[in-house]
């Protein structure tokens, strides 16, 4: 263990943009993929959640310039797990992308609370189940080989506002529907505002967006962060490291293994549950966990039961 001189190397950018709704988030983040692009030359792959609404800048020529949006479109469809975010991120990497837009983080949000609030037993500790599902999506944006640009619903809620001398009501988001560490994890943070479409950040760590600037967002926006994140060696790309052999008792992992699956059994209703009985005597016909005697088979079941919903 030894300490070495840090030295700045080139990174992938990581952004969220939130704003109620109407506050143009795809648009803007359109807008950033695409002087990204300009830099980089590499495609946009578009994750969406919106339904036809992921369509409507296909094609669009920008307010800001004479160029045109032009991404690649995944579209997720309900429900919207975690495991589908994941696998679409895992998907457009694979391809080759080097710029991905997420649109929206706050379906995957939804789906988390819908699934905890339908989960028997206690809140706090079904919550604790949940929140290393969400973390595996926030470690797979941080660490994605790309630059990965998430849209996020505002809380949207109204206020009275004084106009021509009469209060009218505005719509505007505080905060995201998104885990509300979400903006921390990311270099750049941003609120978008309803009727101005203006930008301000609420957490910069590129220094493009100090705290006196307001503006809206355009290509050359995206264009300024590829150059900041460009501005670094590249990283140093290691061997793997040659594990030692380090014994490991069959036993113990297989005892592991069907404790979790005990517990997803009480989860998921026990015997009251015919899709989980069938499940469990696919693999050990009593029925009983206990009775599986192959650490493979019991991994696979787990992955089976991970996939199940509760009782209702």
């Amino acid at each position: 263990m030894a300490f070495v001189k840090a030295v700045r190397e080139k990174v992938y950018l990581k952004a969220l943009l939130t704003g109620a709704s109407g506050s143009g988030k795809s648009q803007s983040a359109l807008e950033l993929a695409t002087g990204i692009a300009n830099k980089c030359g590499s495609g946009i792959a578009y994750i969406g959640t919106e339904g036809d609404r992921d369509k409507l800048y296909a094609q669009a020529k920008s307010k800001h310039g004479d160029y045109m949006f032009e991404y690649d479109l995944l579209q997720l469809s309900n429900p919207f797990t975690t495991d589908k975010f994941i696998a679409a991120i895992d998907e457009a990497v694979g391809a080759g992308y080097k710029i991905i837009i997420v649109d929206s983080l706050s379906a995957e949000w939804q789906w988390l609370n819908e699934t905890h609030q339908k989960m028997p037993g206690n809140s706090f500790t079904n919550g604790g189940k949940l929140k290393p599902k969400h973390r595996e999506l926030v470690e797979k944006i941080l660490m994605a080989p790309a630059h990965i640009i998430c849209c996020a619903r505002g809380k949207d809620e109204w206020v009275l506002e004084e106009k021509n001398g009469k209060q009218v009501p505005r719509k505007v988001g505080l905060g995201s529907q998104a885990d509300k560490d979400t903006s921390y994890e990311m270099m750049l943070s941003i609120q978008i505002d309803q009727d101005t479409h203006i930008a301000h950040a609420d957490k910069d760590n590129t220094g493009l967006w100090d705290e006196n600037r307001y503006t809206v967002i355009e290509a050359k926006d995206g264009e300024a962060l590829y150059t900041w994140c460009e501005n670094g060696k590249m990283p140093e790309i290691k061997a793997p490291e040659i594990q030692k052999d380090v014994s490991v008792d069959p036993a113990e992992l297989l005892k592991s293994v069907k404790a979790e699956i005990i517990q997803y059994c009480n989860d998921l209703g026990g015997t009251k549950n015919p899709d989980l009985m069938a499940a469990l005597k696919a693999v050990v016909p009593s029925g009983n966990p206990n009775a599986i005697r192959d650490y493979d088979k019991a991994t696979e079941l787990l992955s089976t039961l991970k996939g199940m919903k509760p009782l209702e």
